[in-house]
């Protein structure tokens, strides 16, 4: 690719800029165009706390996400950004970027709110159905402006069907 890339961080309040995944080094187009997932151990952008650092097992890593986030795009392609390119000789999956995303959206600050209608289309159905439950039980209304704080603490919860709770209660003390 002749396009131009530079680390994707996000702006995570009071903290300043994090890296926005824990095994591949996150990349965006200079354009603002296109985000490229690369399973590198690059150790300038996680700053020497990449949490895949065998070859092999990011090599494993690198092969299952592009097995599934094919399969997802053919089966779902509403849920997944349109694939542009998948690299397999430098491990790099790029997606055209279709617009804001969440941390985007409510302007990174801690302070901005959005309704979580506005980004139920990121989210799965079956998240979903997960969600509006834990929402109800937090007096979260689903069109209502929503704080930053509140909307990452409901995250959390929701990911605990999915993830240890400890890691989650971990997650909300680091990142909540």
């Amino acid at each position: 690719m002749k396009t131009e890339f530079e680390y994707y961080y996000n702006k995570v309040p009071t903290k300043g800029l994090c890296r926005n995944n824990l095994i591949y080094t996150s990349l965006i187009s200079k354009d603002k165009k296109t985000f490229c997932q690369w399973y590198y151990n690059d150790t300038a952008y996680h700053h020497g706390h990449n949490q895949i650092i065998d070859p092999s097992l990011m090599e494993e890593k690198w092969l299952r996400e592009v097995n599934y986030i094919t399969q997802m795009r053919n089966s779902c392609p509403d849920l997944v950004p349109n694939i542009t390119h998948i690299d397999f000789t430098n491990h790099k999956l790029y997606f055209e970027i279709d617009g804001p995303d969440m941390w985007e959206l409510v302007g990174c600050t801690g302070t901005a709110s959005i309704s979580l209608r506005s980004v139920m289309s990121h989210i799965s159905e079956e998240r979903q159905a997960d969600l509006f439950p834990k929402m109800a039980a937090a007096g979260i209304d689903v069109d209502a402006p929503t704080p930053h704080r509140e909307i990452q603490l409901l995250a959390f919860e929701s990911f605990k069907t999915n993830f240890p709770d400890a890691v989650m209660e971990q997650a909300k003390e680091i990142y909540a």
